[in-house]
């Protein structure tokens, strides 16, 4: 068989498109099209990385016959050797380090909301329209807050990104006993974070008939709560991926969860810019805190639409 049959061949056993073979080689879908087609070569390094990902010999991508293996989609890293045990713990602290900032960097937003609305509730007439040193203060802790984050998401995730073209997911391994911690400690964060919003949203309910300043007071609380959740959110989600690594590995760097990841951001950004332009211009900055648990579930929706794309495929 040729190179191009035999790379079209562990493409399609490991559940690839083109496209997300092309970006986890950083070329373009045209290019893995020329070589699935024998039109080209890839250079050296990539040949290396596609062996490395498919954990095949050279030869064997070159000039064997791997049509006639069987499909293994299940158990991308059943064929890869497990990672040493050095390499096991930089993977971990890898991770876990990552997975802190991100949900730092979603939660650090939130927290900058919540510390404006708190400045709010002590303006002497919070349905005034003069720029008070409240207004001030508690704008600037909402752009030091946003400022943080974007710093935090591209530092960590250029780091991150430099850091699974180094490792072979495929021969990340765990033990059952771990993974079974894992879940059970993955439940609970997720059952915390959601108790953490209903009793938010049950604690605004109940107080919803209070002056103006304790609810702006409350609905501070309530963000917080968000925040806390989020971080949660996040960060189980990020640690769901160490210790599954196979499915993201039988995906690989897909672009439709970048694109998703783009859209996210830009929708958290564009809610941010209206919340300011809500509370500089109009002083609404209560019940403009609104905008961000819509752009939550925006969110939510963008990426369930793009994963239910991407299954379909």
């Amino acid at each position: 068989m040729s190179f191009g049959s035999n790379l079209q061949t562990l493409r399609k056993q490991h559940g690839l498109t083109q496209e997300d073979l092309a970006e986890a080689l950083n070329v373009s879908r045209q290019t893995v099209s020329k070589w699935e087609q024998d039109t080209c070569y890839p250079e050296t390094d990539k040949i290396v990385a596609i062996c490395k990902r498919y954990s095949v010999s050279m030869d064997q991508l070159m000039f064997g016959e791997l049509d006639q293996q069987e499909p293994s989609v299940t158990d991308t890293g059943a064929g890869a050797p497990p990672l040493s045990r050095e390499e096991q713990e930089k993977y971990e602290q890898h991770m876990n380090g990552f997975s802190i900032a991100m949900a730092a960097g979603v939660a650090l937003v939130l927290l900058g909301v919540a510390v404006l609305l708190l400045f709010q509730s002590f303006k002497p007439d919070l349905s005034g329209e003069e720029f008070t040193s409240y207004d001030t203060a508690g704008v600037a802790a909402l752009l030091i807050a946003v400022a943080a984050a974007v710093a935090i998401f591209v530092w960590f995730g250029i780091q991150h990104e430099h850091f699974l073209k180094e490792i072979d997911l495929s021969a990340v391994r765990f033990d059952k006993d771990t993974l079974d911690r894992f879940t059970r400690r993955f439940a609970a964060l997720m059952t915390v974070g959601v108790v953490l919003i209903l009793a938010g949203v049950i604690l605004l309910i109940c107080f919803s008939e209070s002056a103006e300043a304790a609810l702006v007071r409350l609905t501070s609380c309530f963000m917080l709560l968000v925040a806390i959740s989020v971080f949660l959110f996040v960060y189980g989600g990020i640690q769901h991926s160490k210790y599954f690594p196979e499915e993201k590995a039988r995906q690989g760097s897909a672009p439709r969860e970048k694109l998703s990841d783009a859209v996210c951001g830009s929708i958290m950004l564009v809610a941010t810019a209206i919340y300011l332009v809500l509370g500089l211009v109009w002083n609404l900055w209560h019940p403009g805190w609104v905008v961000f648990p819509v752009g939550g579930i925006l969110c939510g929706v963008v990426s369930s639409l793009l994963n239910v794309r991407k299954d379909e495929k």
